[in-house]
């Protein structure tokens, strides 16, 4: 459980907390899209932990997400003791989400504790376990399915309410990452070199995308060059510079962090081996 901790904590805070240093600093300087809107302490420690009563009061927007993602790890970190503590913890966890679903409110938990889409994680093991226990899955024709259902819903969006279509489009990408995986393993689905690299680059660029999109925003208001730049210019210009930066960023910054990091807990491992 230690190493898998770890390990988990090595692949978020180091990287998540360079970018959140520079956005504090960038914040500081009258060209900070946040220098009118500084956050406050609390904000700033539940930003660096990751944890706290809210997840959308934030330094880095779209990091909400980690606040789940975390919680996730805390929680799977328990399950490896024993599998009866895996099952009863999924099923008390699963059953805290349906409840607030129903209308059951726990208001002594942070609500992204009992969000919905926590149950995207419990999809996301059932996904993998079945991967693994079904190696001659028909990948093609669960994204067959998938693909057939999303255009369902998509035409039935409006019609149905926020919570089930929530639950039944992590349905769709359950089945449909389920599927893409089965067909990887049998070494049917080529990845062209440019999605590998989007694809080392897609933490940073997660971390980056919402707060460089404002920023760029509020440089362009700041010099007045909003006369000069149509929005759908403007639309694929952001985008080309974010991913960019990203892309940027993960090759000069992320690599190597992550190079020192796995460096310095292999000579730990080996030193913790000698004694």
């Amino acid at each position: 459980m230690q190493n898998f901790l770890r390990r988990r904590f090595e692949s978020i805070y180091p990287v998540y907390w360079l970018v959140l240093g520079g956005l504090l600093l960038l914040g500081l300087t009258p060209i900070g899209y946040s220098h009118n809107n500084y956050p406050g302490t609390a904000t700033i420690v539940s930003s660096i932990l990751l944890i706290g009563a809210d997840d959308r009061n934030i330094v880095v927007p779209p990091t909400w997400t980690l606040f789940h993602e975390v919680l996730f790890y805390l929680v799977f970190a328990v399950t490896l003791i024993s599998r009866r503590a895996a099952v009863a913890i999924t099923i008390g966890w699963t059953g805290l989400i349906v409840a607030d679903l129903l209308g059951l409110r726990l208001p002594y938990l942070p609500p992204y504790i009992i969000a919905p889409v926590n149950l995207l994680f419990v999809m996301g093991g059932a996904a993998a376990l079945w991967a693994r226990q079904h190696a001659r899955l028909r990948g093609g024709a669960l994204l067959a399915g998938a693909t057939i259902v999303a255009v369902i819903l998509l035409h039935n969006n409006s019609a149905i309410a926020e919570a089930p279509r929530r639950l039944l489009w992590g349905l769709v990408w359950t089945a449909a990452i389920t599927g893409l995986v089965a067909i990887e393993a049998r070494r049917r689905l080529p990845v062209p070199p440019v999605l590998l690299t989007l694809g080392n680059a897609s933490f940073m660029i997660y971390l980056i995308h919402i707060p460089m999109q404002d920023q760029l925003v509020h440089l362009v208001l700041h010099f007045g060059m909003q006369k000069f730049v149509t929005p759908q210019a403007w639309l694929i210009m952001s985008t080309l510079i974010i991913i960019g930066l990203g892309v940027a960023a993960n090759i000069t910054i992320e690599k190597r962090l992550r190079n020192w990091l796995r460096e310095r807990r292999q000579r730990s491992d080996v030193l913790a081996a000698a004694y």
